[in-house]
This record gives C-alpha cells, structure tokens and sequence, in this order.
C-alpha cells in the first residue's frame, strides 16, 4: 500500500527482525527515528497471529496473505449471516458475500495502507456468532475470541464501531424481557473471554495510552448529504472533494444504482 502503508511494512519488518535476529518479542523499533511502540501500540500489526505464522516471508508477502485472509473472513462471515441466519439463498447469499468481501471501501482504504483497518471484515462474522449467542453461549465464547483476534490484528478503530452495530442490532432483541437476561449473559461471557484473551497486549496498550497523551486538533469534518450519495453512486470522483477535509478514497464505497436497487429488492423480499 501506499502512504500509511510504507510504515505498516516498516513494523512488520521491524518485527521479524526482532524475532529472527534478535530473539526477542517485537516490543519496539529502535530503528524508527526516536524509536516507536511495536507490540504496545494500538494498530500495532506484529502481536498478530498472522504475521507470527508468516515470521519467515517479507513484510510484502505477509501483507497479501493479511488482506486474502481479512477478505476471506469478511466473504465467510457475511454468507453465514446472510445463508444461515436470515436465509437467504445461495446466489443472493453469494452476491451478498462478495459485494461485502470485494467492495469498493476495502479496496480504498487498504489500498491507500490503512492495513489496521482491515478487521472492519471481521463485521459479518461478529454479528452472525452474536445473534447465536442468545441461543447458545459457544457462541458468545466465539465472539470474544473474534474481538480478541482484532485487537491482536490492530483493529483499534474496527471494534468500536463494530460494537456500535452489534448494540443497535441488540436493541431489537430486548422484548420480551426475558430475552434481556439472556442477551446481557452472552455479552458477559464475549467480554470475559475478549479480556482474558487479549490481556497480553490489550493491558500494554492500555498502559501506553495512559502515559502518552495524543495532541489532536479539534475533528471538524462530516459528510455533506451529497458526498453521501456520491459515496455509493459515483463510480469516479475528483480526488479532493468541495466542503471536505479527506480525498475521496477515505469515502469511496462505490455500490452503484444496480447495488441499492439489489438490496432493495431484497429488503422488500424479507418484510413480505
């Protein structure tokens, strides 16, 4: 990846250097200028499961497999959750894979080196295990592990959003009350298993936040009503965007007029 992406390359290499060449947890790059956190730091990539099973490739060959294996998991869990739990059919399941999996907004972001942001595919499968949580509490465990591997994998701006979405969903599934008890246990178990999973980097990181204080100016932008629209309708856009503080790959997530009319239709298919 470009931009961003040179510095994630950098980690992971930093990283395997650690590792092979000096025997040691990758906890930080000395060879950075003024030195930066590795494992301690919130989109660090080097805790990752992935990049310990590929410690013997380059960083370039380990980032392909981390995009394949991120959209490999986006296409799964988005045909379980639409085959399994709303159920759908193969081909609209399918097409509902692989439009997530392969959409526009991944390609943008990754393709510009927000490779921490890759665990925004890990979105389907995390909702699919929590609406089988109520039901079954392996589920929940599986949960907890999803967001465990997100966090390992960087994924410090995925998991909050991610649980927005799982929390607004959540809310459907308040009555009767009797469903609420079992809704709260599941999100108990997911959370217990999240922090006891992750607690070798999740409490690094913690303490690194608290220690280090990011100055930040004040977040002025949000989106204009018609970059809205052109988000999923423009299939090409001029790179800088009038009224916006972000170059049009922060908001590509190209649909189309044939994408929105799919998912109406499908819509429409489930409410009768």
């Amino acid at each position: 990846g470009g931009g961003d992406g040179q510095f994630y390359q950098h980690m992971l290499d930093a990283g395997k250097v650690s590792v092979l060449y000096y025997h040691e947890l990758p906890l930080w790059n000395a060879f950075q200028c003024g030195g930066v956190p590795l494992w301690d730091n919130p989109q660090g990539l080097v805790a990752s499961p992935i990049a310990f099973a590929l410690i013997g490739v380059s960083a370039a060959k380990t980032l392909v497999a981390w995009y394949v294996v991120h959209a490999a998991t986006g296409f799964f869990g988005t045909w379980c959750l639409a085959r399994l739990d709303l159920g759908l059919g193969r081909t609209a399941s399918f097409a509902a894979a692989a439009m997530y999996a392969f959409g526009v907004a991944h390609a943008t972001q990754y393709g510009g080196g927000h490779t921490a942001l890759a665990p925004f595919l890990f979105g389907p499968l995390c909702l699919y295990v929590w609406r089988r949580a109520e039901a079954r509490m392996d589920y929940a465990v599986c949960l907890g592990f999803l967001y465990a591997l997100m966090f390992y994998n960087g994924g410090v701006y995925p998991i909050p959003f991610i649980t927005v979405l799982l929390a607004s969903e959540t809310l459907t599934r308040f009555w009767p009350p009797r469903r609420v008890a079992l809704v709260l246990k599941a999100g108990a178990i997911a959370t217990l298993v999240f922090v006891v999973l992750s607690a070798a980097r999740l409490f690094p990181v913690i303490d690194q936040l608290a220690h280090h204080k990011r100055t930040l100016d004040i977040e002025t932008d949000y989106v204009h009503w018609q970059t809205l629209q052109d988000m999923y309708l423009d299939r090409a856009h001029s790179w800088r965007i009038d009224g916006q503080s972000y170059v049009w790959p922060e908001y590509a997530a190209y649909i189309g007029i044939l994408g929105v009319a799919l998912a109406g239709v499908g819509v429409a298919h489930m409410q009768r």
